[in-house]
């Protein structure tokens, strides 16, 4: 014989009778640290693609790091801000050409992306 898993759920009364009552809200999944230096921010602004996506990927782990503006660019991570690998090494090559960020790539390793700071406004 089939067994079936029994679920619970939670009923409240409304206007309209008896419904189903909401979820509670979900624990955050996180969250980008800041500062973000304006006129950095600005610059990848200007840039095309996701490039964006990326350096919000790369400002959240720059968080999870405390110490040092020096990381691992965690493919976990990048997948999680939508990227695929293509984007990944697109928006590397457009950032590290702007000067935003310096990056060390070694075969069969995640890139280690170094955050570097501008100073005043973008061009």
């Amino acid at each position: 014989m089939h067994q079936q898993a029994l679920t619970t759920r939670k009923l409240s009364w409304g206007e309209a009778g008896y419904s189903e009552a909401p979820s509670p809200p979900k624990k955050s999944g996180g969250f980008i640290k800041g500062p973000l230096p304006l006129p950095w921010l600005q610059a990848v602004m200007q840039l095309p693609g996701k490039t964006l996506h990326l350096a919000l990927a790369i400002w959240y782990l720059a968080g999870l790091n405390r110490r040092t503006d020096t990381l691992m660019l965690s493919p976990k991570v990048v997948r999680s801000f939508g990227l695929s690998r293509d984007a990944q090494y697109d928006g590397l090559h457009r950032l590290e050409a702007q000067g935003l960020i310096l990056v060390v790539r070694r075969p069969g390793q995640a890139p280690r992306v170094t955050l570097t700071r501008l100073e005043g406004p973008p061009d």
